[in-house]
């Protein structure tokens, strides 16, 4: 059978309340360039006001976020009617290519992997789509609890890391290991979730750019973005959504 577009897939990303300022300024361009990019999905930016006391603060900082993630995207899932497909997104991601154009098919759920030349890990989870169904609640709810679990137990954590990287990675790629019954569509970060090492390409290629190091300074801070080099050339790209936005300061 071939792969149907999605055409009625819903967009989610995450925006917690008590995070960095530059976090909600990547989130609110992330939703200009779908809104110009890719109009036919809704987009939905969720503010999460709720602290996740309970998750604790014994860890590293982003290893909390990753699993606070983790926790707000299952509910998401979990509160969506089987059937209804959604693509899950880091708020730090740069649409330039229509998201519709992404077709999970028969599969379950698709996740960005790297090159297999590649040292880093195995993917990346800026970027998942999937169905909802029994199954895909039942994983998410997975995904949170492992999350929760790596946690907490940081020696667990170090046996997945060099893998997988982070919480959120590494507590999916423990149970995709394990999951039988998850049929995953492995896409290519080239073309959907654009990393570093893509791009020198990505704005020929992709469908989203994760924005990262030394891009990140450069949308977020104030240097000079009139260089050739890959990193400037989308710098630019992002700075000419954000001139159009209301930050409120």
């Amino acid at each position: 059978m071939p792969a149907l577009r999605l055409e009625y897939m819903i967009a989610h990303t995450l925006l917690f309340a008590d995070s960095h300022p530059m976090y909600m300024k990547m989130a609110k361009v992330l939703a200009a360039s779908m809104a110009a990019v890719s109009p036919s999905v809704p987009f939905v930016l969720n503010e999460i006001r709720d602290d996740d006391a309970d998750l604790g603060r014994g860890r590293m900082h982003t290893y909390r976020q990753n699993t606070r993630k983790t926790r707000h995207f299952a509910d998401i899932v979990n509160n969506s009617t089987n059937g209804a497909e959604l693509l899950l997104l880091d708020c730090d991601m740069l649409c330039i290519r229509d998201a519709g154009d992404l077709a999970l098919g028969e599969h379950d759920l698709a996740i960005t992997y790297r090159n297999q030349s590649s040292n880093r890990y195995l993917f990346n989870s800026g970027v998942v789509a999937l169905r909802v169904s029994e199954a895909t609640k039942d994983l998410c709810t997975a995904w949170d609890e492992v999350a929760q679990w790596l946690l907490k137990n940081e020696h667990e954590h170090a046996k997945l890391r060099k893998t997988y990287g982070g919480i959120n990675q590494s507590s999916l790629g423990y149970l995709l290991e394990r999951r039988t019954d998850i049929n995953v569509l492995k896409l290519s970060t080239r073309e959907w979730n654009a990393l570093p090492s893509n791009y020198p390409t990505c704005l020929d290629e992709t469908h989203f750019i994760h924005i990262m190091g030394s891009l990140r300074r450069l949308v977020t801070g104030t240097f000079s973005c009139r260089g050739e080099s890959p990193q400037h050339r989308i710098a630019r790209v992002w700075k000419e959504y954000a001139k159009r936005i209301d930050f409120g300061n």
